[in-house]
């Protein structure tokens, strides 16, 4: 992991501004997908090399950045409360462009979900909860350019939650 945030509150990444990745004049967390899939006996098949992970975490808010060629998910979400991503790109990562397992109030706006390949499920956004106790409630993607993914665009996975309740998509 680039960067993985756990038990934080008040947490705030900004960037000068997202773009093509290491492009001069953009904010962009790399990785080299195509050296870990390139190199099996160095580095195993693992889906967890995420760029930005964030565990049990309240008011976060991530702007002006890029994601990029990660080993696993671009930005991986579980448990977080009240956050807000604001111009994001998650670009050519190896398994999602973001995957939410549980959030509550949680805006996506302005932000790029493309070209996800590697391995299975390769979406650009996935709503996957793992557990039953896991919540997806107020959440909205707004503007938001989700393109060019082997899996698909957007993906709600649902059958581990003990109840659904309406799910707002802009």
């Amino acid at each position: 992991m680039l960067l993985r945030a756990t038990g934080v509150s008040n947490l705030t990444i900004e960037g000068a501004g997202a773009g093509t990745p290491g492009a001069p004049g953009t904010s962009s967390l790399l990785m080299d997908k195509a050296f870990y899939m390139a190199n099996p006996q160095l580095y195993p098949k693992s889906e967890d090399r995420m760029g930005l992970a964030f565990y049990n975490c309240v008011d976060v808010t991530v702007r002006n950045l890029t994601v990029a060629r990660t080993g696993g998910d671009g930005i991986y979400v579980n448990n977080l409360t009240r956050a807000h991503f604001i111009g994001v790109k998650a670009l050519e990562n190896y398994r999602q462009g973001m995957s939410i397992i549980s959030a509550t109030h949680l805006m996506v706006d302005e932000c790029e979900f493309a070209d996800t390949y590697g391995t299975e499920p390769m979406l650009g956004v996935d709503f996957e909860p793992n557990n039953h106790d896991d919540v997806l409630h107020n959440i909205t993607l707004r503007n938001c350019l989700i393109a060019g993914n082997v899996g698909g665009g957007v993906s709600v996975g649902y059958s581990a939650l003990s109840s659904l309740t309406p799910m707002p998509v802009d």
